[in-house]
């Protein structure tokens, strides 16, 4: 008997289509004014799998440490929060034209925590 990948996980995810269009912005740890825009691919309480254009520009690696700033949807107001993270896995091959990143957030006080469940509710 096959396991729901969903049932499986600690955290319920969101789930965004390419055509849902969520973004957000981060900055690394060693560059925090350099703002950095990904496509947000499902996020929960644990963290967020993000794309972006494989442009070699931007180099991540398991270990570093982001700060995201803001999630958007398409001609709504942005959704802003502080939330550190780690990046857990990162699946970057030469031939891929988009780079995927799995991300676990750190340090996360109530009031985030809180913040980040209304803003995951809303899109269950």
């Amino acid at each position: 008997m096959t396991v729901n990948p969903q049932e499986r996980r600690q955290f319920i995810r969101a789930f965004f289509s390419h055509e849902k269009k969520i973004s957000a912005v981060f900055s690394t740890i060693q560059s925090p004014q350099k703002a950095i825009f990904v496509q947000v691919v499902n996020i929960s309480h644990g963290g967020v799998f993000f794309t972006f254009r494989s442009t070699r520009e931007l180099q991540l690696q398991k270990g570093d440490r982001i700060v995201f700033k803001e999630f958007r949807e398409k001609d709504l107001p942005p959704f802003s929060i502080h939330l550190e993270a780690t990046i857990v896995w990162v699946l970057d091959e030469p031939a891929m034209e988009f780079v995927g990143v799995g991300s676990k957030f750190i340090n996360l006080s109530p009031e985030n925590k809180d913040k980040l469940e209304l803003f995951i509710q809303s899109y269950l």
